[in-house]
């Protein structure tokens, strides 16, 4: 099944199909992200990306800084869900921080919008959903979890955004 992402590179012109169909194959063999797959595949740059992945799942793409410098949320105690790392990875999404009453989530695509919109009920608290790429998903759950990135998604971070913010947060 194509995702929203591949769907909109492909109405875009932004990639041919052939790319898309490559990225899908290296997505089954070596599993993640689609955005992954043509990052490593670069297919397309980073900036470009983030723009196709907001217009895929219609998110606000996150200013840089809070990627770069997240705030850890820590659920009240006693509450239903807790947003820890094994929900954090379940849901492709981490909390980065509180902004108008409101927790910021940073969502990989596909944006799992059900347990979101489940965590946001049971918390009684309002998300307000930002999409990013897999790498900065991962490296974004290492700074907040401690959760470290995958060997491939280190390596893939390094060569997209440079080895200064991989060092910084391994």
């Amino acid at each position: 099944m194509a995702s929203r992402l591949s769907d909109r590179l492909l109405t875009a012109g932004l990639v041919p199909v052939e790319v898309v169909r490559a990225a899908i194959a290296r997505q089954a063999v070596y599993g993640g992200a689609l955005d992954t797959a043509l990052l490593e595949l670069e297919a397309l740059d980073e900036a470009t990306l983030w723009n196709a992945l907001g217009d895929a799942t219609s998110l606000s793409v996150p200013d840089r800084a809070l990627c770069e410098s997240p705030e850890k949320y820590d659920s009240p105690a006693g509450a239903a869900v807790e947003l820890d790392a094994a929900w954090s990875a379940r849901c492709r999404a981490v909390p980065v921080g509180l902004k108008g009453g409101a927790l910021q989530i940073l969502c990989g695509e596909p944006v799992a919008r059900p347990e979101l919109e489940a965590a946001s009920a049971a918390l009684r608290i309002p998300f307000t959903l930002f999409v990013a790429p897999e790498i900065w998903v991962a490296a974004v759950q290492q700074a907040v979890f401690d959760r470290p990135m995958v060997p491939r998604l280190v390596r893939l971070f390094a060569r997209v955004v440079g080895a200064q913010p991989v060092r910084r947060w391994q």
